[in-house]
């Protein structure tokens, strides 16, 4: 199951238990009503973002190998023997 089918069912279960509720108990409309609203906003947002990427983003691994810089200069003693 891809992840917004996941997300498209936990919002139509979320706006099940909400209707259900709402049938039931007729106090705090405001609440439902907020509830109504933040996740038919989260539904959109989902839904916009998935049609904005396409149908899924495809990620390029890339192995980068550290090889390590030559020395900048070789050590030489010959200099430091002085006659």
């Amino acid at each position: 199951m891809e992840f917004v089918q996941l997300i498209r069912l936990i919002l139509l279960l979320g706006a099940a238990v909400m209707v259900i509720t709402g049938i039931f108990v007729r106090q705090h409309r405001r609440l439902l009503i907020m509830l109504a609203v933040s996740c038919t906003l989260h539904y959109t947002s989902v839904e916009i973002s998935r049609l904005l990427t396409g149908k899924g983003a495809t990620v390029e691994m890339h192995h980068v190998r550290f090889v390590a810089p030559p020395p900048i200069m070789k050590k030489s003693f010959d200099l430091a023997k002085r006659p």
